[in-house]
């Protein structure tokens, strides 16, 4: 299992209902296929976060990721967007997005706060550098 920690993202401010939408259906899609469908999976991952995941794992994204057994629960419980980046609390994990060119893309998934304080770490089972 691949853990490393993340720094809590303060997210907040305004933001079009779109864009949640579509952050949120990336993460939950991210999750729907992390174990069942590893392939469509990594495909929505940032490209830095599959090099980073595929360098910590020692194999290929689609063979490393089933073995992480991310939660696959879809349903969003929070939405946070800032910027180009986003939040997507899911039951379960939490996800952290990026907007690229191409739409939102997963930076960090499987993620858990290390205590259940605000402004407390991440640690996250998937990330990149």
């Amino acid at each position: 299992m691949t853990l490393a920690v993340v720094g809590a993202v303060a997210l907040g401010g305004c933001s079009s209902s779109a864009e949640e939408a579509a952050a949120a259906q990336a993460a939950a899609s991210f999750a729907a296929t992390s174990t069942g469908d590893p392939d469509t999976a990594c495909g929505l991952l940032a490209s830095r976060t599959r090099d980073e995941f595929e360098r910590s794992a020692e194999q290929p994204c689609d063979e490393a990721l089933p073995d992480e057994n991310l939660p696959a629960s879809t349903t969003v419980t929070r939405t946070d967007l800032a910027g180009q980046s986003a939040r997507v609390d899911l039951e379960g994990q939490t996800v952290f997005l990026a907007r690229f060119a191409s739409g939102w893309k997963v930076v960090a998934a499987g993620c858990t706060k290390q205590f259940d304080e605000p402004n407390t770490p991440y640690t996250c089972q998937v990330q990149g550098s």
